[in-house]
């Protein structure tokens, strides 16, 4: 006997193709590195790599503009840019755009420069726990979304409220044509009632 019925398991199918992944950018010199994060990562999001800050920006600059960058997962120490170096760029560029940092040095200086900086969203110590790293991915996915659901609403608001000042423009000329139109048969009757006493 089937679990589940062949139409309804295609309809799941269908709806897990269509929908959206994520996309996420992670930045390390080290090869190996990039593979152990592509492969926690790749089950659940679209996973795009660089091996440094200025190729990270490279492959940033040529994606396709429809495509959303959600997050960006950095190593701190790498030659050409740190990680809060890009990050600090990214902060400029891209505001929304969630960003960790993966290192396995803990120094304190660095943590508040990517706070104060990079304006990180978490700052994670290699060795990572893997459930524990995806439970900090996705609460930052969440933030994105949230960040994406705001950014709407405010343009459905400001689109509205544009909408509100055009329709008030048209009411107003129409009233100011209206009055005119009143102001002239008051005119022309007031006129006439004048002739008349006149004759």
């Amino acid at each position: 006997m089937a679990i589940f019925k062949k139409e309804k398991l295609e309809k799941l199918q269908s709806q897990n193709r269509q929908e959206k992944k994520h996309t996420i950018l992670i930045v390390d010199d080290e090869e190996n590195n990039l593979n152990v994060l592509a492969s926690v990562l790749g089950m659940s999001y679209n996973v795009i790599r660089a091996i440094n800050g200025a190729k990270a920006l490279a492959v940033i600059n040529e994606m396709p503009k429809d495509q959303e960058l959600s997050m960006v997962i950095s190593d701190q120490r790498m030659p050409e840019m740190t990680g809060v170096e890009l990050f600090e760029h990214l902060s400029h560029t891209m505001p929304d755009t969630m960003r960790i940092i993966v290192t396995g040095y803990t120094d304190v200086k660095s943590i508040i420069a990517s706070i104060n900086q990079g304006q990180i969203y978490q700052f994670v110590v290699k060795p990572f726990e893997r459930v524990e790293f995806l439970m900090i991915v996705k609460q930052a996915i969440k933030t994105y979304e949230l960040k994406q659901e705001r950014n709407n609403m405010r343009s459905q608001l400001k689109n509205q409220l544009s909408e509100c000042k055009q329709s008030h423009v048209v009411k107003d000329k129409k009233l100011e044509a209206a009055f005119a139109v009143l102001e002239a048969s008051g005119l022309q009757s007031e006129s006439q009632r004048i002739q008349k006493i006149q004759e």
